[in-house]
């Protein structure tokens, strides 16, 4: 979606190769192995924007335990945005955790996969996986705004001599 003019094109190409990298991270105490994608800022921002929206001048500050909550909710959402596949570890290769498909998601396929029907928004579905861990989470949201900190870098990086 650009309007034609070099400079555009240029933001559209740079985005698309943050896009294109991925990360690989486990999930502790599992043979299961998660691909993800590369977040953008303006993309944690809109996350994060969803479950703590901009107060405006002269509007009481979120509580504590609002801020809490939200940031479990915007983790997940980062997790379950960004994933690319969910894998198993078998024979040192990964393979899809769907023996009859393509690698699920954070979605309805993978809670069907493991038969957990009460699970049923993004954010239940990424904490069944990490076992309700919010450390566990959080770690793994670490990981991938480093990876996606050195991603956009590189792009920029690699663009600059241009």
């Amino acid at each position: 979606m650009t309007d034609g003019s070099p400079l555009s094109s240029l933001k559209a190409a740079l985005a698309s190769r943050v896009e294109e990298q991925e990360i690989t991270l486990r999930v502790p105490k599992t043979p299961v192995y998660v691909k993800y994608r590369a977040v953008t800022q303006k993309e944690l921002s809109r996350i994060r924007n969803r479950f703590l929206p901009p107060k405006k001048q002269g509007a009481p500050a979120y509580t504590e335990a609002q801020v809490e909550k939200a940031g479990l909710k915007v983790n997940t959402s980062v997790l379950a945005e960004a994933c690319v596949g969910i894998y198993l570890e078998a024979d040192g290769e990964l393979v899809s955790a769907d023996p009859e498909g393509p690698a699920p998601t954070f979605d309805g396929r993978l809670v069907e996969l493991l038969g957990e029907s009460e699970r049923e928004t993004q954010s239940d579905i990424v904490r069944l996986l990490y076992t309700d861990n919010d450390f566990d989470i959080a770690a793994a949201v670490g990981s991938i705004m480093a990876f996606s900190g050195g991603a956009e870098a590189e792009v920029y990086e690699d663009s600059s001599g241009n």
